[in-house]
This record gives structure tokens, sequence and C-alpha cells, in this order.
């Protein structure tokens, strides 16, 4: 699988490195409901699994004064979630191994750093990154590049050597405008067909035959 030489690999957070969309869904559902009185299908909010909270609120014409209290009912349901918390099996020892080569390991997230710091921080994988780039670190989000570019830009990166590694179109679409490869998880990615990924990974493990 390995065609050039990858000296930096950027991951997404959520679907990608934590099995997260069907808290992540459900907890927005929940919300808009308590505050807005809307009940959504999931299917009608599966869009805003890997965008921020701001941008899933215009798709949807609520007005962005309801964004605090939706915000604080999301937190509410969702860090009360144990399956917010689920890493993808295999993740954490494919981690370490590319830890121990000289490769520099880094995220592009669109959650905010509050976010981060609410459960990521915590977990024993947050130790492998080197930086975390998050909604807060840039004025536009996934699929605009520049979160990655910010990234490429902090850590010095070069970009034909670098990798982003995402389970959804934003993420592909952010790493090509940014001028990088994309490579697909598989095993959090919804809509596969849809993607059009440089790479496809149906497991963590795939991700070891890049390097």
């Amino acid at each position: 699988m390995k065609t050039f030489n990858i000296k930096t690999i950027i991951f997404d957070i959520d679907g990608t490195l934590m099995d997260t969309y069907t808290p992540s869904v459900e907890a927005l559902r929940k919300a808009l409901l308590s505050v807005v009185g809307i009940d959504y299908k999931e299917d009608d909010l599966a869009f805003h699994f890997g965008i921020p909270l701001d941008d899933s609120l215009a798709r949807l014409n609520i007005d962005n004064n309801f964004y605090p209290a939706i915000q604080s009912k999301i937190d509410e349901y969702y860090y009360r979630d144990e399956r917010s918390k689920k890493v993808f099996p295999g993740i954490e020892k494919v981690l370490k191994v590319i830890s121990e080569n000289d490769i520099v390991l880094g995220i592009v997230t669109s959650r905010d750093k509050r976010e981060v710091e609410m459960d990521f921080n915590k977990l024993s994988i947050s130790k492998h990154f080197d930086v975390i780039i998050t909604a807060d670190d840039a004025k536009r989000h996934k699929p605009h590049p520049d979160p990655i570019d910010k990234f490429i830009k902090v850590t010095n990166s070069s970009k034909s050597e670098t990798i982003y590694i995402g389970d959804t179109k934003y993420d592909c679409e952010a790493a090509h405008a940014a001028g990088i490869r994309f490579a697909l998880a598989g095993w959090g990615a919804l809509n596969k067909e849809k993607i059009k990924a440089d790479y496809f990974l149906s497991k963590p493990e795939d991700i070891l035959k890049l390097i």
C-alpha cells in the first residue's frame, strides 16, 4: 500500500480514533428536542458528525442564540453516556507502533478545546500526539483546509509527506483542499462509496501498511 514517504500522520478524533457516532447524534437529537422542541430523526442529523455545532445549527436554520443552551444539553447527554468514551479496537496498539518510528503524530478535529479536554485528553491514547488543532484554532472549519494548513504550519511538516486519516467527506475534502493525501478510516466511516479517498483502510492495523 505504501507509495510515498510519510513523515506526518494527522488523525481526526470522532469516527476515526473514537467510536462516538451514536452517542454524538443522539445527544444532539435530545438537546434539540429539549431546547427548541423539534424531534429530528437520526438520519436528519447524520451530517452533524464531523462539523462544529454552530455549523450544524446553521444548516438546520436554528438561531445561533440557542447555541449555549443546546451545547449545555449536549454535554449533559453526551458525557454521561459511557459509549462516548469508546476507542476503536486496535487503535492504541497501532499508535504505539507509529510513535516508535520517526513520524509526527497529530490531530485535526472539529471539536473545540473544551470538548477535547472533557474526554479525549483523559484517554491513554492522547499521549501519542504531538499537536492537536481544534475548531478554536482556525476561522474556517472542515471541509475548508484552514485547520490542516494550521497544523502544517505549526509542525513545519511537508505536505508531500503528510497524510490525513478521517471518516467523513468533510475530512476528505479538507485534506485535498490543503493539498495532502487522505486515507479513509473504513471502520468508522459512513457512506464509504461516496468518499473519494486516496487510500481505504478497512481496519486500524492497515495504517501500518502506509509507513
